[in-house]
């Protein structure tokens, strides 16, 4: 009896082995295929912000925008290495390092998940199954989330909605406190990625759980009523601290033309991260897929495609939550990964229905698409981190020029240049030619909010800021229009430079 028992604990101990094994072998794949799909990210990058930061400084901009934007773990992180005096550069590749290690641990959270709902799982199978996990966290918006400074919070955030995820799911015990504790931290990592919690989990208990459609709806209004409390405390947080910050609502007026702009801009062009229908496309595909191959009669089919469109247009409401109530914020692709994980979860929802019914063809069918999708992902990755490190170089080359301006302008006149007056041109084009419309990743420094400190940090020259008078447009820059950049964006007058942005 004894024997049998310790052949027992041995096998099981063996099992654990292998699990882990597996899993760090799956982990160190993952990671891999992170670090070479974002590796431009391992050279000195700076993303907008960083300009400010650099002129300001760790704790000032902490003060200014982390904490006030309850974003305490940014603050927290930052002022740490201002305490330790480490550099911008190494700060921002040290967080990248971190936050690919982090998503990776998340993928494989989920595809774990995934698998244990998954029959007869062969090698063929837990590949493609780990290649939509991988899809629905490293989607083409999620791209931002490796992309920033402080971005290792901001995966952490991940992290932490992946482990909620798997909490409701897996239907564990006290899955509500457990969900509102760790919630908590996500939102005070980052708020946007606390999306990933209802669109996933609704996902999985609409289409891969048979429940009638009253437990259906009662998951739909848990889900969506924990979701929008755990929201609603970070606005709290800083109406009740700071008389509000930029996370607010209700501060803007929205009408319905704005709305459908903006469902446009998202579903439609998804924000001209990538070609204009792509994700559409993949989504009607998914839908007459599932109507051809799900082996269901019309009705339980109609209802199936109707639980897989109400998850797209529930993501996309989720998306645009923040103008329908009015916050003055505009989409940006880390606030709407909500709508760009559904690209995964379509891959997943085809996968599951082609396993149950275990065609050759539909197999086949289904790797050629998530592949497709996979390579296609990888390569928008590597062109977009890499275009944002020749905006970087083009941004500071324009700066050398205007640096070259000053230096002429003082010798000829023997005046010292000691402010900086700036103004944006509104309407203008944002990006250089030929880059991709990605946001803030291939956006232009000398058009955006810290263009000043832009200037300032590539020219290292100490400025004081002015206010840029009306006159001064007129007389220097009315009419001026210029896609590239242009020595007429700049003028200088006294002591001052006058730059336009545009």
């Amino acid at each position: 009896m004894d024997k049998a028992k310790n052949t027992e604990i041995k096998s099981g101990k063996m099992q654990k082995i292998r699990d882990n094994r597996n899993n760090i072998l799956i982990f160190l794949c993952v990671f891999i295929v992170n670090l070479i799909m974002c590796s431009a990210f391992l050279h000195p990058h700076y993303p907008h912000e960083t300009y400010k930061i650099m002129h300001i400084g760790y704790i000032e901009y902490s003060k200014l925008y982390y904490i006030k934007e309850a974003r305490p773990f940014s603050a927290l992180l930052t002022i740490i290495a201002d305490a330790i005096n480490l550099p911008i550069e190494i700060y921002s590749i040290i967080s990248f390092i971190l936050a690919v290690i982090i998503l990776s641990i998340a993928i494989l959270i989920l595809y774990k998940m995934f698998k244990d709902k998954i029959k007869n799982n062969s090698i063929g199978k837990s590949i493609l199954l780990l290649v939509i996990s991988y899809l629905v966290i490293m989607n083409y918006f999620a791209i931002e989330y490796i992309f920033f400074m402080e971005c290792c919070i901001m995966a952490l955030a991940i992290l932490f909605t992946i482990i909620i995820v798997k909490i409701n799911v897996k239907d564990e015990k006290n899955k509500y406190v457990k969900t509102f504790l760790l919630g908590l931290i996500v939102v005070f990592c980052y708020q946007g990625a606390l999306a990933l919690f209802p669109i996933i989990a609704l996902t999985y208990k609409l289409l891969f759980e048979k429940n009638e459609i009253k437990q259906n709806i009662k998951e739909i209004i848990k889900i969506s009523i924990l979701y929008i409390i755990l929201m609603v405390i970070p606005i709290l947080y800083t109406k009740l601290l700071f008389n509000g910050s930029r996370l607010q609502v209700g501060v803007a007026e929205v009408n319905i033309s704005d709305i459908l702009f903006w469902v446009k801009q998202l579903a439609v062009k998804s924000l001209e991260v990538i070609p204009p229908f792509v994700h559409i496309g993949i989504v009607t595909i998914t839908a007459i897929s599932i109507a051809v191959i799900y082996k269901e009669e019309p009705k339980e089919k109609a209802i199936y495609i109707m639980k897989y469109i109400f998850i797209i247009l529930y993501a996309i409401v989720m998306s645009l939550a923040p103008i329908i109530t009015g916050s003055g914020l505009e989409l940006t692709p880390r606030t709407c990964i909500a709508y760009s994980c559904t690209i995964g979860l379509s891959l997943l929802v085809l996968f599951t229905i082609i396993n149950n019914n275990n065609s050759k063809y539909q197999k086949i069918y289904i790797a050629v698409f998530t592949s497709t999708i996979f390579i296609l992902n990888f390569v928008l990755y590597i062109i977009i981190t890499n275009q944002h490190l020749q905006v970087n170089k083009i941004d500071k080359e324009n700066c050398l020029k205007i640096g070259e301006i000053i230096e002429e302008y003082e010798e000829k006149n023997g005046i010292k240049v000691t402010k900086i007056a700036t103004l944006r041109r509104e309407n203008s084009s944002q990006y250089y030619p030929g880059f991709i419309h990605a946001g803030t990743l291939t956006r232009k420094a000398l058009n955006t909010w810290p263009l000043r400190e832009t200037i300032i940090f590539y020219t290292g020259r100490e400025l004081q800021f002015e206010l840029f008078p009306m006159e001064k447009y007129i007389q220097y820059f009315n009419g001026l229009e210029t896609q590239e950049f242009s020595i007429k964006q700049v003028a200088i007058e006294g002591d001052t430079l006058y730059f336009y942005g545009g």
